[in-house]
């Protein structure tokens, strides 16, 4: 039984190669459609990006403006370098990305 399976499978995956399927009658139509795919991922991928430079700007906020406050004082800023550096990168990507 799972042999059969298997076997008509496999036809099935020849079949699919030698003769595809109506619904993509050139292979035309088919790039456009793998185009049109690839552009959606890459803004999905941009966007995904994006919400995670906005989650660190906002995150880190707080310290990057004591920090500020505090007239860049080197003692605050080796206490809080991690969060700061994050915030400074944050913006930069906002700056490049526009």
């Amino acid at each position: 039984m799972i042999l059969s399976w298997r076997r008509r499978r496999r036809q099935n995956k020849v079949c699919l190669r030698t003769n595809p399927p109506q619904s993509f009658a050139t292979s035309g139509e088919f790039h456009k459609i793998d185009e049109r795919i690839g552009k959606i991922e890459d803004e999905q991928k941009s966007s995904s990006e994006m919400q995670k430079q906005i989650g660190v700007y906002h995150k880190t906020h707080k310290v990057y403006d004591a920090y500020k406050r505090s007239g860049w004082d080197r003692a605050f800023y080796d206490a809080n370098a991690a969060d700061i550096i994050l915030h400074r990168a944050a913006k930069k990507y906002f700056y490049a990305e526009g």
